[in-house]
């Protein structure tokens, strides 16, 4: 399946006052190897590149350096990945990929780096352009760091220390919460779905049945502007007592007010006990 639409324009640029974005090349070269080979150790402290595979310890030559860029130039004109470069001053201080997700139609993986001595620009930088994703790609969903951007506004869980309890931040601050909590049945004959606790308030949010507090790198988020909601879903598996390992979801619908002091969520427990 395509990656985006035949009749999709490919962005060119993406303008802002701090900094420019466009499709990454061969001309960038020295640019981009100097940028990345200062910030090895930086850059691997950040989301989407904590795995190791990519900035090499070792760096890399500038002919291999080439050699990837010309690579990322060649699936660009081939519509089938895009990665931008990230300019200030006419220097190139980061990059942003935006890639398919195997086997999820129109769905993108997103990463971005800054060089360490711009760190300042990073979260402005996830900003930006997760707002140009959703306002000018053809995507249904788009993973990009656990966190997601509505209306401008930075919205992420914040952990408790030592604990497995968190709750959901904009910009930084906490927000008052508002929860029901649900679960929903999915087997043979049907689906059905009970509350299992009305909506009040609370200060933090708990669960042992979520692994990581907050939501996994691998969770999908949908931001919907037009109501102010933000959808987060995360596949967990799950083994039962016969051994058969069924599929869990923990989803999280976030609808906050119109000031962003305050969220309504509605979290629900998944579980496929189809046999």
């Amino acid at each position: 399946m395509a990656f985006v639409p035949p009749d999709f324009e490919v962005p060119l640029c993406l303008d802002r006052p701090e900094f420019r974005l466009e499709p990454l090349g061969s001309g960038h070269n020295e640019s981009d190897h100097a940028a990345w080979t200062s910030s090895i150790a930086f850059i691997r402290t950040l989301p989407g590149f904590r795995d190791g595979a990519w900035p090499p310890v070792g760096g890399m030559s500038l002919d291999e350096n080439l050699a990837d860029l010309e690579q990322h130039a060649r699936e660009f004109s081939e519509r089938s990945r895009f990665a931008y470069t990230v300019l200030r001053h006419g220097q190139v201080i980061g990059c942003v990929y935006i890639d398919p997700k195997p086997y999820f139609e129109r769905t993108a993986r997103v990463k971005s780096w800054v060089s360490s001595d711009h760190a300042d620009l990073d979260e402005l930088l996830h900003i930006e352009v997760s707002s140009w994703l959703a306002e000018a790609w053809p995507f249904h969903q788009v993973h990009y760091r656990p966190q997601a951007v509505l209306e401008r506004r930075l919205v992420s869980f914040e952990v408790k220390e030592r604990s497995r309890a968190f709750r959901i931040t904009v910009d930084g601050r906490p927000v008052e919460m508002t929860l029901t909590e649900t679960e929903t049945i999915v087997g043979n004959r049907g689906s059905s779905t009970r509350r299992l606790r009305p909506a009040s308030p609370v200060d933090w949010l708990s669960s042992p049945k979520t692994p990581l507090p907050g939501w996994p790198d691998d969770s999908w988020i949908k931001v919907h502007p037009d109501d102010r909601t933000v959808r987060v879903s995360a596949f967990l598996p799950n083994a039962d007592g016969n051994g058969t390992t069924v599929w869990c979801r923990d989803e999280f619908i976030l609808a906050f007010d119109e000031t962003y002091t305050q969220v309504d969520i509605v979290w629900d427990h998944w579980n496929d006990i189809t046999t």
